[in-house]
């Protein structure tokens, strides 16, 4: 029996602790929360968003990315927050069948996101062939094959986009789109022919006004998101 007894204590013990941890953890995001909040209402953005991003990397919820999105649009980075805030909604969405609390916060994060869709441009990529080790990036930034056709929010001005793979020439784009703009490019990867210089040739896209089709569909609310 005190054999049984000392084998279950170290079991008790870690889970004890691995709960206590967890307890912690909760904690300390609620409070990194709380301190963002304190900080966005005095308008000091950039703190609120460092205090934000530490209480979603420990406690990731719904309403702390709607507060980053919100912090991004105040620092000026309209691309970031449009991404963020339908991130924000596209979570709360998910998590309301089950914590319904969250649904306000899905409807105010489409709603913002809807808001500042005049202040960005949007580049929409088509990749017609996929060849083996394709790499596509946009800004230098990777752009994954389950975002090939979509609309890409980015901040008003150049687009480099580029794409390499295995035994074709590179591929480099360009544009220059301003805010209510769309520019659809499209990836030509040329197969590599032995001698030739492997140098992207450029390809400049020109843009177009940003159709229906581009933005997101809103919610009519003027719900608000709950505490956390």
């Amino acid at each position: 029996m005190r054999r049984a007894l000392l084998a279950i204590a170290p079991v008790v013990l870690l889970a004890t602790t691995a709960s206590a941890q967890n307890v912690s953890a909760s904690e300390a995001g609620r409070q990194s929360f709380q301190l963002g909040r304190a900080l966005y209402d005095q308008r000091r953005w950039a703190e609120a968003l460092d205090a934000f991003r530490t209480s979603q990397q420990v406690l990731a919820s719904p309403n702390t990315l709607l507060y980053i999105g919100r912090c991004h649009r105040e620092l000026g980075r309209s691309a970031e927050a449009y991404r963020t805030l339908l991130q924000a909604a596209q979570t709360a969405q998910s998590r309301a069948a089950t914590e319904p609390r969250y649904a306000p916060t899905a409807e105010a994060a489409q709603r913002e996101a809807g808001a500042i869709t005049d202040r960005i441009a949007f580049v929409i990529i088509d990749v017609p062939e996929q060849p083996p080790a394709l790499t596509v990036t946009l800004n230098g930034e990777a752009v994954s094959p389950s975002q090939f056709g979509d609309a890409l929010a980015v901040d008003p001005g150049a687009v480099t986009l580029e794409a390499n793979a295995a035994g074709r020439m590179p591929f480099r784009g360009s544009s220059a789109v301003s805010a209510g703009q769309q520019a659809r490019m499209t990836v030509s990867l040329a197969t590599y022919q032995p001698g030739a210089a492997v140098t992207a040739q450029p390809v400049t896209f020109a843009p177009t006004a940003q159709t229906v089709s581009t933005r997101p569909t809103l919610f009519a609310t003027a719900s608000t998101a709950s505490p956390l």
